[in-house]
């Protein structure tokens, strides 16, 4: 395949990322995107990645929703569990630049203003009280055990003597 753009990296991580179950909505991408690379790219590089994976056969539209292919989610099947974003992103790249597709497909087409709400709706949803369950959980650190606080205030309990 070539050439290789990042934001076809990107679009692939992000679609295996919230298409596991069910078809992925476009503002699902769009967060899990977000969540991917810390912000979100332009909404034409967006419609072009979405253009050039679906001709090479990688991503379709069903349902309502977009998902990858077989072939798309053996590209991505690869990764190192435990990698960083960094690894993980230069294994689909180098699965990516060795798939050849065996034949063209037709285009996944999206317009600018399909794209522009999915994108409103996702920054909407970020500045909501609503958690999004893309989002990684926090780490529960020492200090905000309760039995540490108690332990803080209180000090330890006095051993008994038998």
């Amino acid at each position: 395949m070539y050439p290789i753009h990042d934001f076809d990296v990107l679009l692939l991580m992000a679609t295996a990322l919230s298409s596991k179950r069910r078809p992925a909505e476009l503002v699902e991408i769009v967060a899990a995107a977000d969540l991917i690379q810390g912000s979100i790219p332009s909404e034409a590089k967006l419609i072009e990645a979405f253009r050039r994976l679906g001709v090479y056969g990688l991503i379709v539209a069903t349902d309502g929703g977009y998902a990858l292919t077989p072939a798309g989610e053996e590209l991505v099947a690869g990764q190192p569990r435990k990698g960083s974003v960094a690894e993980r992103f230069s294994a689909v790249h180098d699965n990516l630049a060795e798939y050849q597709p065996l034949s063209e497909q037709p285009p996944v087409v999206l317009s600018e203003e399909q794209m522009a709400e999915a994108v409103q709706a996702h920054r909407a949803a970020a500045k909501s009280a609503v958690p999004n369950l893309l989002a990684p959980k926090p780490k529960v650190s020492e200090k905000s055990n309760k039995r540490y606080d108690q332990r803080r205030r209180f000090g330890t309990p006095p051993r008994r003597k038998d």
